[in-house]
């Protein structure tokens, strides 16, 4: 019996070479034993075939080696032995189809097959790994054909590429491509050879390919693989950092949609080429052979194809993949919004949770990048919200807590970097996050608890890139506790071990800072003129120098003080380190009765800083020297110009102190240049006209801040005058008719405070927010937060008048309002019970000896008044008679201290003496229209009636 099979073995179409599923033709026989056995062998064939077109590989691969074992032969063997083998191939029994082909190559060198064969042998080899051999196989097909050629070279050069012989592969497909592929194997060459010459550095080679291979997208029976190699090539150039060039290659990325429709169109044209093959049969018998084989391979392709379009049709679209990558790329040029446009179109758009993550983490890192603070703050939130335990946690939470830090957040800093300190014992962000951590502290002045982290940094990490400053900031945080007796030796020792470290100039001077703390003015000097030696020019200097001129003012050798202050002066300092130099020099040279050199100073300050924030207040000093000079007139002129200069200007709130100075050299006549002629009286002097004459003109006055600081001129004008009233019905005047949004920082102050004694609380309130709001750096802060104090100490609010008060020491340094501020939060603690903390108020007020007046006074009461809650009647006594005994000016308190010392006498059971101190209260003349004397009238008539 003679078996004639005929069957296909196209390639794969992607990158790794196989052999896609055949189907044999069908047979024609020749007898070559009995009957019998030709019927059996003809039945045996019969169902083998047939389980080689059900895809029964395995099952019609049994039944062709049953057909050899029994002996079958003839002219239809070659194609048997083929068939087998390609049935073991698509079986995936690898082993058993090499051998089979191995069979046929040694068997049929010649064969009408072997290119087929060849490619299947390889094609096993590649599968077992054996990989040296296949490449042999590779090489053999290359010269035995030129049928499968192409496909020879594509499979070759991918076997060298997963060798690692690049190059090899490189040099074997530059020479087989012809410039413009035509066949789907040329193309798979092409795309091949892409990706070699984008990993190899080629970049516009491999963007040249590209494009080519793209051109050639509508033909090509696999597009979606053609999409994807944009991907792929993109992808390697990134990787080699040729960023722009990764971005030509994600730009000729197709949508899903238009893969779509290729993929349907292209086999749309393999049904009808195959439809036309078929035609082509029935017309011409003699092409049969040809045409059925070119039919199998295109139902082979269309197979293929159409499973990719099934698999396309249930896959994601490459539009996110796509984008995610641009959108890093966008990021590694630097391009942080295109960036950030890309991401927020991905974050509006449906994408999976796997996705957003990665979405969110990019736009966190972008404008982190731009230093949006805000926009990063709230994308990291969000993220670590819906992500608690996302794999980029660690580095969104990172970024959070360094954007908080950038900004001077502190507190949120803090928190952030005390988190991840917490969970994260070592990592590669684990010393700069200690360091960020330690200094978030040390900016928020918890400089003990700083110290444990600065330390624990140098612990872990005792010749880390931060280790000696951590060692700096450890001296520091002593300095800054005032513990110098442990900072002083902590910062020797470190100049000693780091003279020439960047923090050795601060270091040298806050050495010389703790000689003047310990009243140690030499020393001072010493090494004030040591670092200047060792550091000229560093810029310290003008700190160092003003320190100098402080150690030698101490010693009272003023002159050389003063040149210390003004080298302070030229020295490139802070706006800050200047004011304080220029008044500091200014002091001394007043003290030494040096008006000129003091006019001369300010002078020169006020030529080469016009626009310091203390140029108002060097004005005042200037001409104050100058009246000291005798130039009274020339002072009072002076004045009256810089007062019109500023008198509109909101931000220069040292106009009023103009004024005032104006109004007090107004209100007195001035000594007569000559005494007046015998038997004539001097002319009559009016302060109100002078003052006017002053004051500059309507149309330089007509705005409500020039109007609101001239109502004050005249208040001061009256004060001076001695005219109290007045004095406050022009400051009445400015809080009834001005409104605060037009008020500088001295009149909110004051305006403030007198709407507070007026009762007018919400108006009040008004003025010290609008201060807040307004003027968050000025020196009168500490009105506005007292002034809120007090308010809220009136409502009952004591829990909100204790954060004022804190508020007023520890975010406006209570300069002006201390007395106050210290008073009010003794009765705030004392009214949310913590006495203890109260008493110490209290007491500080009392014995402090610049307060005295009304605050002993109601200090003493207060004391009174723990003694009482405590129960201790006799020692509360004691306070309340103290009160009105030493402080009967305060008739309000006096009255209060009487009432509460007849509730004392009433607690002990001491009636009488309770009466005693009522009568006392009511017949005291000062005392008896008070409010406080009406009750203990009453309580006088409810004791009598007992």
């Amino acid at each position: 019996m003679v078996l004639a099979l005929a069957t296909s073995i196209p390639g794969m179409l992607g990158l790794t070479p196989c052999i896609a599923q055949t189907s044999p033709t069908s047979p024609a026989t020749e007898a070559t034993a009995s009957n019998a056995q030709g019927s059996s062998l003809n039945e045996l064939y019969k169902r083998s075939l047939e389980h080689f077109s059900k895809g029964n590989f395995a099952e019609a691969a049994s039944g062709l080696q049953e057909m050899l074992t029994q002996g079958a032969s003839g002219n239809g063997m070659e194609s048997l032995h083929f068939t087998l083998a390609a049935a073991w191939f698509n079986a995936r029994e690898h082993a058993k189809a090499l051998a089979a082909f191995s069979d046929y190559v040694k068997r049929y060198p010649e064969g009408a097959r072997i290119t087929d064969a060849l490619l299947g042998l390889a094609q096993c080899q590649t599968k077992m790994g054996h990989k040296q051999a296949a490449l042999a196989s590779f090489q053999e097909l290359s010269r035995k054909t030129t049928v499968g050629k192409e496909r020879a070279v594509w499979m070759q050069a991918a076997l060298l590429k997963d060798l690692g012989k690049e190059e090899d592969a490189l040099k074997l497909l530059r020479a087989s491509l012809p410039a413009v592929p035509q066949t789907e194997d040329q193309i798979q060459q092409a795309c091949l050879l892409a990706t070699l010459e984008a990993s190899t550095g080629k970049v516009e080679t491999a963007l040249q390919l590209l494009h080519t291979v793209f051109q050639r997208l509508p033909n090509t029976d696999n597009p979606l693989q053609i999409n994807g190699l944009a991907l792929e090539v993109g992808d390697l150039l990134a990787k080699r950092k040729s960023l722009k060039e990764a971005l030509r290659a994600y730009a000729l990325v197709r949508q899903k949609d238009e893969i779509f429709t290729l993929q349907r169109s292209r086999l749309q044209i393999l049904s009808r080429r195959h439809a036309g093959n078929l035609d082509a049969m029935r017309a011409t018998p003699s092409r049969i052979p040809e045409l059925q084989a070119a039919n199998e391979a295109l139902a082979a392709s269309f197979e293929e194809g159409k499973k990719l379009l099934e698999q396309l049709e249930k896959g994601e679209s490459l539009l996110r993949p796509l984008r995610m990558r641009q959108a890093r790329v966008y990021q590694e040029l630097g391009r942080f919004w295109e960036s950030i446009v890309v991401l927020e179109n991905l974050l509006q758009s449906p994408h999976p949770p796997d996705a957003r993550e990665e979405i969110l983490y990019g736009l966190c890192l972008n404008h982190a990048e731009l230093k949006n603070a805000d926009e990063q703050e709230t994308l990291s939130l969000r993220y670590l919200k819906e992500f608690p335990s996302g794999k980029n946690r660690e580095a969104v939470q990172w970024h959070l807590g360094n954007s908080r830090f950038q900004r001077a957040d502190w507190a949120g800093a803090e928190s952030v970097f005390a988190q991840i300190a917490a969970r994260q014992s070592s990592g590669a962000t684990t010393p700069i996050t200690l360091i960020l951590w330690a200094h978030s502290r040390f900016a928020l002045g918890q400089f003990a608890s700083a110290q444990e982290v600065y330390a624990d940094y140098l612990k872990r990490y005792p010749k880390g890139e931060y280790a000696q400053e951590a060692g700096y900031r450890i001296a520091l945080c002593h300095f800054f506790l005032g513990d110098y007796e442990k900072a002083h030796p902590a910062l020797e020792t470190f100049v000693k071990a780091h003279p020439h470290s960047v923090f050795a100039p601060d270091a040298f001077y806050r050495i010389a800072v703790c000689y003047q703390a310990a009243n140690r003015p030499a020393e001072v000097v010493q090494r004030c003129a040591q670092w200047e030696k060792q550091f000229q020019g560093d810029a310290l200097s003008a700190e160092v120098f003003s320190l100098w001129g402080d150690a030698l003012a101490v010693m009272e050798k003023r002159e050389e003080a003063a040149a210390a202050y003004e080298r302070a002066l030229t020295s490139a300092p802070s706006p800050e380190v200047l004011q304080y130099a220029l008044f500091e020099a200014n002091k001394q040279y007043q003290k030494l009765g040096l008006w000129a050199k003091s006019s001369r100073l300010l002078g020169d300050f006020l030529q080469n800083h016009p626009q310091h924030p203390s140029e108002v207040t060097a004005v005042y000093w200037l001409a104050k020297a100058m009246a000291k000079e005798g130039k009274t007139a020339d002072a009072k002129q002076f004045l009256s110009e810089k007062i019109a200069a500023s008198l509109r200007d909101r931000s220069r709130d040292a106009v009023e102190q103009l004024l005032s100075q104006l109004a007090q050299w107004c209100a007195k006549r001035p000594s007569p240049a000559a005494p007046p002629q015998s038997g004539n009286d001097a002319s009559p002097y009016d302060p109100q006209e002078e003052f006017s004459r002053f004051l500059p003109k309507d149309s330089d006055a007509n705005s409500p801040l020039a109007m609101g600081r001239i109502f004050f001129g005249r208040s001061e004008l009256a004060r001076y005058m001695r005219k109290p009233k007045e004095a406050i019905q022009w400051l009445d005047r400015i809080a009834d008719e001005i409104p605060a949004t037009a008020l500088g920082a001295g009149l909110l102050a004051q305006v403030g405070d007198r709407l507070l004694e007026r009762g007018e609380s919400a108006k009040a309130l008004s003025f010290y927010q609008e201060l807040i709001r307004s003027f968050p750096k000025t020196e009168l802060l500490d009105f506005a937060y007292n002034g809120i104090g007090q308010l809220a100490l009136a409502e009952g609010q004591y829990a909100k008048a204790l954060e004022a008060f804190d508020d007023a020491v520890g975010k406006a340094g209570a300069t002006t309002k201390l007395k106050e501020v210290t008073l009010g939060k003794g009765k705030a603690l004392l009214e949310l019970g913590r006495t203890e903390e109260a008493k110490a108020l209290f007491e500080q007020v009392g014995s402090t000896r610049e307060w005295r007046g009304e605050a002993t006074a109601e200090s003493v009461f207060f004391l009174g008044e723990i003694s009482f809650r405590k129960g201790d009647y006799p020692l509360a006594v004691q306070y309340f008679q103290r009160v009105f005994v030493a402080y009967q000016r305060y008739a309000s308190l006096v009255a209060r201290a009487y009432l509460r010392t007849a509730d004392c006498f009433e607690k002990m059971g001491e009636p009488e003496k309770s009466l005693a101190h009522l009568r006392e209260l009511v017949s005291r003349e000062k005392l008896s229209a008070l409010r406080e004397a009406d009750l203990a009238r009453k309580r006088i008539e409810a004791l009598q009636a007992q």
